[in-house]
């Protein structure tokens, strides 16, 4: 899900950083919750100008019947 809805970032960027922090996770019921923050480091393949910068998130799991979490949502925004 996250490699498919990002093609373009991929085959543009080379990403060279990225670190989460995982700030907070909640579970109720079937849903799960997880907020944080990141920092990135990433190069225009073709231009070489790099971009950095630090964002929030925030990704929404749903539980499975087997058990298991999915990804449903995810939302991130850049800082600057």
């Amino acid at each position: 899900m996250f490699r498919n809805g990002n093609k373009d970032s991929f085959s543009l960027f080379k990403w060279e950083e990225m670190n989460i922090k995982v700030e907070e996770v909640r579970e109720v019921d079937q849903w799960g919750f997880a907020t944080g923050n990141y920092n990135f480091k990433r190069t225009h393949k073709e231009t070489g100008e790099t971009f950095t910068g630090p964002g929030k998130y925030l990704t929404v799991f749903e539980k499975q019947d087997d058990g298991s979490w999915k990804f449903v949502r995810d939302i991130f925004n850049f800082d600057q």
